[in-house]
């Protein structure tokens, strides 16, 4: 998960920073959904839900009452993040980031905040290609970051809100990072990633939230159109009707052992 901060008017001690991101961090739970079950009919959902971190921020925060009283639900096709880097897309490309919708549900009051992103998939191949669309976005948005000059936030408060403006239109980073996948027409296999480029992914402060880790919680439901015929990978876990798994490990565990990320299911 990408987490950027934008200006602020909110000045605080450099210590609050830190403390800031150790409750986004520790109060985030992440879940991914394949759903092949229906040939022709199937989706893929990366779901962020950060909720619990809105209680967390809100006691030190000093957010104004527009803030705090804020309601929001924001649905985009997934191509907005897109602009001007059209020409480097394909058309294919482009077609699978227009299908997939991003929503963004924010209610302050009610301790709500979760990001979804959705996309119809007809089967295994089109999960395939799917995933190139979505690594290819991310590909060329990295670059654009990389290119763009960068603001210097020190002794900012982000607000609870503008902390994710990198992840919306406009912005500089995907709201989620592509799962590096292997997809077949029999199989579906996740590819262990190190915890060095775990740590990369989170950014600088992560280190110094490494005691939360334990607290992160990433799973996966993956739904077949198959009985399947072999899994392996110690967390993916064969449900009764044979048809659908179930991956769940911390933050920690990826960390410890980044083979503890990766599984591979045959059907």
């Amino acid at each position: 998960m990408h987490l950027y901060s934008l200006s602020s008017r909110h000045h605080f001690r450099p210590a609050l920073l830190l403390f800031a991101f150790i409750a986004l961090l520790s109060s985030c739970s992440m879940h991914e959904e394949i759903d092949l079950s229906v040939n022709g009919n199937g989706s893929y959902e990366s779901r962020i839900d950060m909720s619990p971190m809105l209680e967390l921020m809100a006691g030190i925060s000093n957010q104004p009452d527009s803030i705090m009283n804020e309601v929001r639900d924001t649905i985009l096709p997934l191509h907005a993040m897109a602009a001007g880097m059209e020409n480097d897309l394909t058309p294919q490309e482009l077609a699978y980031l227009s299908n997939t919708v991003l929503r963004m549900q924010v209610d302050m009051k009610e301790k709500k905040m979760e990001i979804r992103v959705k996309s119809p998939v007809k089967n295994a191949a089109d999960l395939r290609d799917y995933f190139r669309a979505l690594q290819r976005l991310d590909s060329l948005m990295a670059v654009k970051k990389r290119e763009e000059p960068q603001q210097d936030a020190s002794g900012q408060m982000p607000n609870l809100l503008s902390s994710l403006g990198g992840s919306m239109p406009g912005g500089n980073a995907l709201p989620f990072k592509p799962s590096p996948y292997v997809v077949t027409d029999t199989s579906i296999e996740r590819l262990t990633v190190s915890a060095d480029e775990l740590m990369n992914e989170m950014g600088d402060q992560a280190q110094g939230a490494a005691m939360f880790f334990s607290q992160v919680n990433y799973t996966t439901t993956i739904k077949l159109p198959r009985v399947v015929k072999r899994v392996e990978g110690k967390n993916l876990k064969l449900g009764g009707d044979k048809r659908s798994l179930f991956f769940s490990a911390s933050l920690q565990d990826l960390v410890d052992n980044p083979a503890a990320g990766a599984f591979k299911v045959v059907f």
